[in-house]
């Protein structure tokens, strides 16, 4: 097999040879003559390249121009040495005349060709170019990828052509790029040509063999080349190398913050903590809401943060542009990712403070959640100083499924120093976890408990929250509750209202809050979810990361999900193509979900956003996947 693939390899440099074998023993008159002029020390520069002119004539021009578009139509071979050739005999601005009208000719078939029999001619051209060029047409990069690989020696015109004709551009437009693009490449081979003339004869051979040589060796280095240009096209999401918070923009963004939020909100920062410079350490942080990081970023300031952030975010051009020079950091949520992991250790290693929220997601119901093992391990590894920052009120102050900022807001933030440098060490993984969960504790309904002159003014308390419960008590119909300012009422006639303070007022009403009722539908679920036969499907859409940069996410396609002990599976449409994603349960910590919106998951850094037929039933997907989770676990642990 081994022996096939380098004869494979050397195929297209002894076809190049031969080609030139022949084009030499057609201009055997010529050739001589040529050396015959370049070595006659008696001439002047211009005498020679007149003298060459004469030689070649107008056959020579032809005969040039027809394997400029030779060299196109069968792409087996780079045209930089008979550009070279051509450069010798005519000139700069002759030769470049010449090649141009070959070029001009020879992309008009590839084009010709490419519309009339699209599949032949990409098994004939082995268009094996590993270049993204339907994402580059997406984000209008189509140009400067095209240029690129023309600039590239190794990669034959042809190739490019056809792949530029099979992106879907009109004839004018395709034209135009791949002739501008072709005349850096044209014009640098027929330079290395004409300056043979005022080098002398064997310069201009050495600067021959030397270009020969560099096409082969990109020739066999092409996929790192092309790997090289795929780095344009890649998603906004990536970032390879962190960057350390701009000063500038970081101040900016927390003063702005400060405007919108904190005149809103009744902030009570309980103490502030001044980070050791030049040391390495780690800040976690309670997650009851979405300006958590804000919160977070106060008790250090003025000290820069490198917040761990989903990858969500980074979708979009602005955005990523404006949290990736606050020093954020993309992460795969409750996926591994090794981009993510290389870039934390980065900014450890260069004595900077790495932030994390370790719930990793809004809180659903104002409590401490969860986190995922892999955080406490990256902890307890660590063994660095690591400081802590409690957030009560937070949740009240802006839920996740309300409307804006609640006026009349309090939220309290305390912090402290959690583990001493080199602690953890000697600690147990449970003994770090029961630590980091106690000084990330919170539950709004308990600690609004504490705050007896606390009320919310606001007439809209309500809305939202049908896309967080769904489950009526009176009826057991799902998905038939609606908000409307201060009430929540299923269409059977069950109705409840909340006062000012996040509490049910209504006579004999079976929950004294929200979370209470969450907590009903969530035991109700969970009788279901034990029935090894238990399945939660449902037709959905399947949305993917914006290829764009202008928005977060775009519809990729439709299909089914399914939810079992298994785990998540999308049977559908993909990009225009019949797909199945599996997601196995061990995979499937927990789905994010947006409330009244969607459910999500990563793999790897791959992304997929699900929006089920009833979007209210969101939120049900989710519980769903923490039920099936701990039962999978618990059937692990049983069989160990």
């Amino acid at each position: 097999m081994q022996t096939k693939t380098k004869k494979k390899s050397l195929l297209p440099v002894l076809l190049f040879i031969a080609i030139l074998a022949v084009v030499v023993f057609v201009f055997r008159r010529e050739v001589v003559q040529l050396f015959s002029v370049l070595t006659d020390a008696s001439m002047t520069n211009e005498e020679q390249r007149e003298v060459l002119s004469l030689i070649f004539g107008t056959k020579g021009a032809v005969i040039f121009s027809a394997l400029s578009a030779l060299q196109i139509i069968i792409p087996i071979f780079p045209a930089e040495p008979f550009q070279v050739i051509c450069g010798i005999g005519y000139g700069f601005a002759k030769a470049f005349l010449i090649c141009m009208v070959g070029v001009f000719i020879g992309n008009s078939v590839i084009y010709l060709l490419s519309n009339a029999w699209g599949e032949k001619i990409a098994k004939y051209l082995d268009t094996h170019i590993e270049v993204d060029f339907t994402s580059a047409k997406i984000q209008n990069k189509l140009f400067p990828v095209i240029f690129l690989l023309y600039i590239l020696p190794a990669i034959p015109y042809g190739m490019i052509c056809f792949l530029a004709a099979s992106s879907g551009l009109k004839y004018p437009k395709y034209i135009s790029f791949t002739l501008v693009s072709s005349m850096p490449s044209v014009a640098i081979g027929i330079a290395l040509g004409s300056l043979t003339i005022g080098l002398g004869l064997y310069t201009g051979l050495l600067t021959l063999v030397l270009l020969i040589a560099l096409i082969i060796l990109a020739y066999r280095k092409r996929d790192k080349l092309t790997n090289a240009i795929n780095q344009i096209l890649k998603p906004y999401s990536s970032a390879t190398k962190v960057k350390k918070p701009n000063r500038f923009i970081y101040s900016v963004a927390k003063t702005v913050c400060s405007l919108l939020f904190g005149s809103k909100i009744d902030i009570r920062l309980k103490n502030k903590i001044k980070l050791p410079d030049n040391e390495p350490c780690i800040v976690i942080g309670s997650h009851p809401s979405f300006l958590d990081w804000y919160y977070t970023a106060l008790v250090f300031y003025p000290k820069k943060l490198n917040f761990i952030t989903s990858r969500y975010y980074f979708f979009r051009r602005d955005l990523a542009f404006l949290i990736r020079n606050v020093g954020c950091i993309p992460k795969s949520m409750f996926s591994p990712d090794l981009e993510c992991a290389k870039n934390m250790i980065t900014v450890l290693r260069r004595n900077d403070t790495l932030a994390l929220l370790p719930e990793a997601q809004l809180s659903t119901m104002g409590r401490f959640e969860s986190i995922h093992q892999p955080t406490i391990d990256f902890i307890k590894n660590s063994a660095l100083p690591v400081y802590f920052v409690q957030i009560n009120g937070a949740y009240l102050a802006k839920p996740k499924a309300g409307n804006g900022i609640r006026r009349g807001a309090r939220v309290e933030i305390s912090a402290g120093k959690l583990f001493e440098k080199g602690e953890t060490k000697a600690m147990s993984s449970s003994e770090v976890r029961d630590a980091v969960e106690k000084a990330l504790y919170f539950n709004d309904f308990e600690w609004l408990n504490t705050q007896p002159d606390l009320h919310y003014k606001s007439s809209k308390l309500a809305e939202g929250l049908e896309n967080l419960i769904y489950l009526c008590p009176k009826c057991r119909k799902e998905a038939s509750l609606s908000t409307s300012g201060n009430t929540i009422s299923c269409e059977c006639g069950f109705t409840l209202t909340l006062n000012d303070r996040y509490t049910f007022t209504n006579e004999n009403t079976p929950f004294k809050n929200q979370q209470e009722w969450y907590d009903f539908q969530v035991k109700e679920f969970e009788k279901e979810v034990q029935n090894d036969n238990f399945s939660l499907s449902s037709p959905v859409t399947l949305h993917l990361p914006s290829h764009d940069g202008k928005h977060i996410v775009e519809k990729a396609g439709t299909g089914i999900c399914t939810l079992n002990k298994d785990g998540l599976v999308y049977k559908g449409t993909m990009s225009e193509e019949e797909t199945t994603l599996t997601f196995p349960m061990d995979s499937v910590y927990r789905l994010l979900f947006g409330a009244g919106e969607n459910f999500e998951i990563y793999k790897g850094s791959d992304y997929y956003y699900f929006a089920p037929e009833n979007p209210k039933l969101s939120v049900k997907w989710y519980i769903a996947s923490i039920l099936l989770h701990k039962k999978h676990t618990e059937k692990k642990d049983g069989e160990k």
